[in-house]
Protein backbone atom coordinates (compact mmCIF):
# COMPACT_ATOMS: atom_id res chain seq x y z
CA UNK A 1 0.00 0.00 0.00
CA UNK A 2 3.06 2.17 1.32
CA UNK A 3 4.55 1.70 -2.09
CA UNK A 4 0.97 1.77 -4.21
CA UNK A 5 0.90 5.56 -2.37
CA UNK A 6 4.19 6.34 -3.50
CA UNK A 7 3.75 5.73 -7.30
CA UNK A 8 0.90 7.60 -7.40
CA UNK A 9 2.25 10.78 -5.50
CA UNK A 10 5.06 10.47 -8.40
CA UNK A 11 2.45 10.02 -10.90
CA UNK A 12 0.72 12.74 -9.50
CA UNK A 13 3.94 15.20 -9.11
CA UNK A 14 5.00 14.67 -12.75
CA UNK A 15 2.64 16.33 -14.56
CA UNK A 16 2.76 19.66 -12.00
CA UNK A 17 6.96 19.27 -12.49
CA UNK A 18 6.26 19.67 -16.29
CA UNK A 19 4.23 22.16 -15.75
CA UNK A 20 6.17 24.62 -13.45
CA UNK A 21 9.13 24.06 -15.77
CA UNK A 22 7.77 25.35 -18.54
CA UNK A 23 6.02 28.55 -17.03
CA UNK A 24 9.50 28.98 -15.50
CA UNK A 25 11.03 28.74 -18.95
CA UNK A 26 8.39 30.90 -20.30
CA UNK A 27 8.75 33.48 -17.88
CA UNK A 28 12.65 33.69 -18.74
CA UNK A 29 12.19 33.52 -22.38
CA UNK A 30 9.35 37.03 -21.77
CA UNK A 31 12.40 39.02 -19.26
CA UNK A 32 15.09 38.04 -21.61
CA UNK A 33 12.68 39.43 -24.27
CA UNK A 34 11.78 42.38 -22.21
CA UNK A 35 15.35 43.30 -21.28
CA UNK A 36 16.38 43.23 -25.26
CA UNK A 37 13.66 45.52 -25.64
CA UNK A 38 14.40 48.03 -22.83
CA UNK A 39 18.27 47.73 -24.43
CA UNK A 40 17.05 48.55 -27.43
CA UNK A 41 15.10 51.81 -26.39
CA UNK A 42 17.74 52.87 -24.27
CA UNK A 43 20.29 52.41 -27.16
CA UNK A 44 17.78 54.80 -29.37
CA UNK A 45 17.41 57.32 -26.66
CA UNK A 46 21.05 57.34 -26.30
CA UNK A 47 21.34 57.43 -30.15
CA UNK A 48 18.64 60.15 -30.09
CA UNK A 49 20.51 62.43 -27.39
CA UNK A 50 23.65 62.09 -29.49
CA UNK A 51 21.65 63.77 -32.55
CA UNK A 52 20.04 66.53 -30.03
CA UNK A 53 23.27 67.09 -29.16
CA UNK A 54 25.11 67.78 -32.42
CA UNK A 55 22.57 69.58 -33.74
CA UNK A 56 22.46 71.78 -31.06
CA UNK A 57 26.15 72.06 -31.71
CA UNK A 58 25.80 72.73 -35.53
CA UNK A 59 22.88 75.36 -34.72
CA UNK A 60 25.03 77.44 -32.30
CA UNK A 61 28.51 77.40 -34.93
CA UNK A 62 26.19 78.03 -37.99
CA UNK A 63 25.05 80.93 -35.98
CA UNK A 64 28.48 82.19 -34.96
CA UNK A 65 29.28 82.13 -38.65
CA UNK A 66 26.35 84.46 -39.29
CA UNK A 67 27.15 86.92 -36.87
CA UNK A 68 31.08 86.86 -38.28
CA UNK A 69 29.56 87.04 -41.75
CA UNK A 70 27.05 89.95 -40.78
CA UNK A 71 30.39 92.15 -38.54
CA UNK A 72 32.17 91.71 -41.87
CA UNK A 73 29.73 92.75 -43.94
CA UNK A 74 28.78 95.77 -41.99
CA UNK A 75 29.40 98.97 -43.41
CA UNK A 76 31.63 101.76 -41.69
CA UNK A 77 29.07 104.38 -41.14
CA UNK A 78 32.15 107.01 -40.72
CA UNK A 79 33.16 106.87 -43.76
CA UNK A 80 32.89 106.04 -47.91
CA UNK A 81 34.48 103.52 -49.55
CA UNK A 82 36.24 107.15 -50.92
CA UNK A 83 37.11 107.90 -47.71
CA UNK A 84 34.64 110.61 -47.58
CA UNK A 85 32.82 111.71 -44.37
CA UNK A 86 29.19 111.56 -45.28
CA UNK A 87 27.62 110.85 -41.80
CA UNK A 88 28.43 112.00 -38.16
CA UNK A 89 27.42 110.81 -34.72
CA UNK A 90 24.85 113.02 -32.79
CA UNK A 91 28.29 114.04 -30.36
CA UNK A 92 29.95 115.03 -33.38
CA UNK A 93 27.57 117.45 -34.87
CA UNK A 94 23.88 118.44 -34.11
CA UNK A 95 22.84 117.59 -37.20
CA UNK A 96 23.20 114.41 -38.30
CA UNK A 97 23.88 113.75 -42.43
CA UNK A 98 22.37 110.95 -44.76
CA UNK A 99 23.32 107.85 -44.74
CA UNK A 100 24.19 106.56 -48.39
CA UNK A 101 22.32 103.81 -50.11
CA UNK A 102 24.01 100.43 -50.67
CA UNK A 103 22.57 100.40 -53.99
CA UNK A 104 23.93 103.73 -54.83
CA UNK A 105 26.89 103.63 -57.01
CA UNK A 106 29.77 105.58 -56.18
CA UNK A 107 30.10 108.12 -59.30
CA UNK A 108 33.56 109.06 -57.78
CA UNK A 109 35.02 105.75 -57.49
CA UNK A 110 33.65 104.39 -60.66
CA UNK A 111 36.33 105.19 -63.17
CA UNK A 112 34.38 106.76 -65.72
CA UNK A 113 35.29 109.52 -67.70
CA UNK A 114 33.35 113.08 -65.85
CA UNK A 115 32.21 115.16 -68.34
CA UNK A 116 33.35 118.82 -67.95
CA UNK A 117 29.99 119.81 -70.20
CA UNK A 118 27.66 122.07 -67.94
CA UNK A 119 24.42 120.11 -67.11
CA UNK A 120 21.87 121.59 -69.17
CA UNK A 121 18.71 122.63 -66.53
CA UNK A 122 15.17 122.46 -68.21
CA UNK A 123 14.47 126.48 -67.61
CA UNK A 124 10.65 126.68 -65.88
CA UNK A 125 8.26 130.21 -66.67
CA UNK A 126 5.87 130.32 -64.02
CA UNK A 127 3.83 133.54 -65.30
CA UNK A 128 1.92 130.35 -67.92
CA UNK A 129 0.41 129.04 -64.54
CA UNK A 130 -3.10 129.26 -64.36
CA UNK A 131 -4.55 132.08 -62.37
CA UNK A 132 -7.91 130.40 -62.01
CA UNK A 133 -8.94 128.97 -58.50
CA UNK A 134 -10.05 126.26 -58.04
CA UNK A 135 -14.12 126.28 -56.74
CA UNK A 136 -14.22 125.96 -52.65
CA UNK A 137 -15.16 122.54 -51.55
CA UNK A 138 -17.55 124.28 -49.36
CA UNK A 139 -19.52 125.40 -52.34
CA UNK A 140 -20.19 121.61 -53.82
CA UNK A 141 -23.30 119.59 -52.25
CA UNK A 142 -21.76 116.61 -49.83
CA UNK A 143 -23.58 112.96 -50.18
CA UNK A 144 -21.97 111.06 -47.60
CA UNK A 145 -24.75 107.95 -47.62
CA UNK A 146 -23.36 104.59 -49.10
CA UNK A 147 -23.89 104.19 -52.47
CA UNK A 148 -24.23 99.98 -53.60
CA UNK A 149 -23.23 99.01 -56.81
CA UNK A 150 -20.98 96.10 -58.24
CA UNK A 151 -17.95 97.50 -59.27
CA UNK A 152 -16.37 95.85 -62.63
CA UNK A 153 -13.23 95.39 -63.37
CA UNK A 154 -11.28 98.35 -64.34
CA UNK A 155 -9.57 99.09 -67.52
CA UNK A 156 -5.53 99.39 -67.39
CA UNK A 157 -2.99 100.06 -69.66
CA UNK A 158 -3.73 101.55 -73.15
CA UNK A 159 -7.42 101.28 -72.71
CA UNK A 160 -7.41 103.34 -69.77
CA UNK A 161 -5.17 106.48 -71.08
CA UNK A 162 -7.79 108.59 -70.30
CA UNK A 163 -7.31 108.60 -66.54
CA UNK A 164 -4.01 107.14 -65.73
CA UNK A 165 -2.51 109.04 -62.66
CA UNK A 166 0.99 108.61 -63.87
CA UNK A 167 0.74 110.29 -67.04
CA UNK A 168 -1.17 112.69 -65.59
CA UNK A 169 1.66 113.50 -62.99
CA UNK A 170 4.31 113.48 -65.81
CA UNK A 171 1.99 116.14 -67.50
CA UNK A 172 1.28 118.41 -64.51
CA UNK A 173 5.50 117.81 -64.24
CA UNK A 174 6.07 119.34 -68.08
CA UNK A 175 3.40 122.19 -68.14
CA UNK A 176 5.31 124.83 -66.85
CA UNK A 177 8.24 123.85 -68.92
CA UNK A 178 9.11 126.65 -71.72
CA UNK A 179 10.29 124.52 -74.38
CA UNK A 180 6.83 122.14 -74.01
CA UNK A 181 4.79 125.73 -73.96
CA UNK A 182 6.60 126.64 -76.86
CA UNK A 183 6.33 123.41 -78.76
CA UNK A 184 2.64 123.48 -78.18
CA UNK A 185 1.84 127.09 -78.53
CA UNK A 186 3.92 127.49 -81.99
CA UNK A 187 1.89 124.77 -83.56
CA UNK A 188 5.29 122.05 -83.78
CA UNK A 189 2.70 119.45 -81.95
CA UNK A 190 0.98 119.37 -85.22
CA UNK A 191 4.30 117.68 -87.47
CA UNK A 192 4.52 115.01 -85.08
CA UNK A 193 0.73 113.96 -85.14
CA UNK A 194 -0.31 110.53 -86.51
CA UNK A 195 -2.59 111.15 -88.80
CA UNK A 196 -3.01 107.42 -90.16
CA UNK A 197 -4.48 105.88 -87.09
CA UNK A 198 -8.22 104.51 -88.21
CA UNK A 199 -8.90 105.01 -84.45
CA UNK A 200 -8.32 108.86 -84.26
CA UNK A 201 -10.44 109.61 -87.48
Amino acid sequence: AGRLAETLASEHKGPDDGERQRVLAEQTAAARELAAKSARIAAVTEQRDQLDRRRELLEAERKRKLAEAREKKKPDLDKDEDGDTYMCSPADSPTSGLNRSQSSPNLANSGLPCSDEEVLVPSFDRSTKPTKLAPSSDQRARDFEPFWEDVGCGRTGLKNLGNTCYMNSIVQCLNNTSILVAYFCNGQYRDHVNRRNNCTR
